[in-house]
């Protein structure tokens, strides 16, 4: 009997009292989802450049996913009936590449971007400058009507001086329809003062660029916030899963010994067991650097494999990834092209992914017809000129086709125009109309095009008829000299 207790003294390495700690604690833990409620500037960056530690392992699909939509998003074209207005507009255009897609990341990731429409003494022109969310330090509304009547925005700005010493100035800039006020405290950089500048547009010249806002909320939302507790989820498991493949690796070795002194005392050296009962060796037994083991008679030593949890977190994550997928409203192919995805399931996702992006063109273009009719405005009070700004903006159609696949459904579409003008269902000025959407070249007045078609018409025909007087010249040449050799 003393044999036993001897028995399981030895081979367990914790007692009977830490082997009920670990049953109930470890082994019981309910798993609770460390989320967060609210998303800040800082974080939904550091989760976008995949610099949080809490999300190391899922938050690399944030990229692909906002990325994805501004490039499908794309940057709008704006016309208008006014030769003077689209002069303008295309400078501004040209001034700003790019800067629509930034803004568009910005207000995506963070829910929210501002746009400051500033007038540039020394460059004569409109300038934008982007403001992020976190600079914003207030949005002052009347109580009445909940119109925006100010914004206020903060912050610091960390620099050296001549003398290289570290420096810090506090910046508030007050915007209202009638001044903008700059206020500056801390160490003022020479040149820099607290002043009030007349707003001369007598409207605020700040735009809002917010992600999925409803009419009556503040600001926007950013497109992380629905999918940071799947992604909080997702880095947990596989984390658990990594945890379990590392601690269960190394294969455990079982012993099944008759006589515990024998197995001992051959194996640690003669007197080893009796030194142990004794109480001169404090230190136990360690099979560590054991290379080899001695065993005699029925005892037997063989290795213990735990089966690995990793397969078996796999439905896990891959169920958190198609609620990623789903709640982001993003094909499957965005994540790369070898997830083993099907044509179906991207055909069945396509047309989801685009009215995601058609909404996000129509909440962002109300934003940027703003920004342009004060940047015309801006103009025209530098220029003592009267600009229109009757603007229609065009945003790029969210496509997938194959140049093939175009090919053909330009070919069918000309047909039917074809077809429908012979067969008088539709007006050549109703065919106009269509034709305007398809071919952004195509001259936008019906009278105008209709007398460029005929000049076509006559030069085409004319072109046949020298043609077909080349080929019956040169037919007669061949004759004269004896037809060919």
């Amino acid at each position: 009997m003393a044999n036993i207790i001897d028995v399981f003294r030895l081979i367990f390495t914790e007692s009977t009292r830490n082997i009920n700690r670990l049953l109930k604690g470890n082994m019981v833990e309910t798993y609770e989802l460390n989320s967060t409620n609210k998303l800040d500037a800082k974080k939904v960056r550091a989760i976008y450049n995949n610099t949080e530690n809490a999300y190391k392992l899922s938050a690399g699909m944030i990229k692909p996913i906002i990325n994805a939509d501004v490039s499908f998003i794309g940057e709008p074209v704006f016309h208008s009936e006014d030769d003077r207005t689209n002069e303008v507009l295309a400078n501004l255009r040209k001034s700003n590449v790019g800067f629509f897609s930034a803004s568009h990341k910005v207000a995506l990731r963070e829910g929210d971007i501002y746009v400051w429409v500033q007038w540039d003494d020394e460059a004569r022109d409109v300038r934008w400058v982007a403001i992020p969310e976190d600079k914003l330090k207030e949005i002052v509304r009347d109580p009445i009507t909940n119109e925006i009547i100010q914004y206020v925005f903060e912050w610091n700005v960390d620099y050296k001086d001549r003398d290289l010493a570290n420096k810090q100035v506090n910046i508030k800039i007050y915007i209202d329809k009638d001044v903008v006020s700059y206020r500056y405290t801390g160490s003022v950089p020479a040149g820099y003062q607290n002043e009030d500048v007349v707003n001369v547009l007598r409207e605020i010249p700040v735009v809002q660029l917010s992600n999925e806002k409803e009419d009556f909320e503040v600001k926007g939302h950013s497109e992380i916030t629905a999918l940071e507790p799947y992604l909080k989820a997702y880095h947990d498991v596989m984390m658990m899963a990594l945890q379990a493949q590392k601690n269960n690796s190394a294969p455990k070795l079982k012993l099944k010994v008759k006589s515990v002194q024998s197995f001992i005392d051959n194996n640690w050296g003669a007197g080893a067991y009796q030194e142990y009962k004794d109480g001169t060796n404090t230190s136990g037994f360690s099979v560590e650097n054991l290379d080899l083991v001695f065993l005699q008679g029925d005892d037997d030593a063989e290795y213990m494999t735990v089966q690995s949890t990793t397969g078996s977190a796999q439905p896990l994550l891959e169920l958190l990834f198609y609620l990623i997928v789903e709640t982001s409203e993003t094909i499957e192919v965005v994540f790369g092209a070898n997830l083993g995805t099907s044509l179906a399931s991207v055909e069945s996702q396509l047309p989801v992914y685009v009215k995601k992006v058609e909404r996000k063109q129509e909440q962002f273009q109300v934003a940027w017809e703003k920004i342009l009719g004060l940047s015309l405005r801006f103009l025209g009070f530098a220029n003592i000129e009267d600009i229109e700004d009757d603007i229609k903006t065009v945003w790029p159609v969210v496509d997938f086709e194959s140049a093939r696949e175009k090919a053909l459904t330009l070919q069918r579409q000309v047909s039917a125009y074809s077809n429908s003008l012979k067969a008088n269902m539709l007006s050549f000025e109703e065919v106009h109309a269509e034709a305007k959407e398809i071919f952004p070249n195509i001259e936008k007045e019906f009278e105008e095009h209709i007398e460029q078609v005929k000049e076509t018409a006559m030069l085409t025909q004319k072109f046949i008829e020298d043609s077909e007087s080349q080929a019956i010249e040169l037919e007669g040449e061949r004759g004269a000299f004896g037809g060919e050799e």
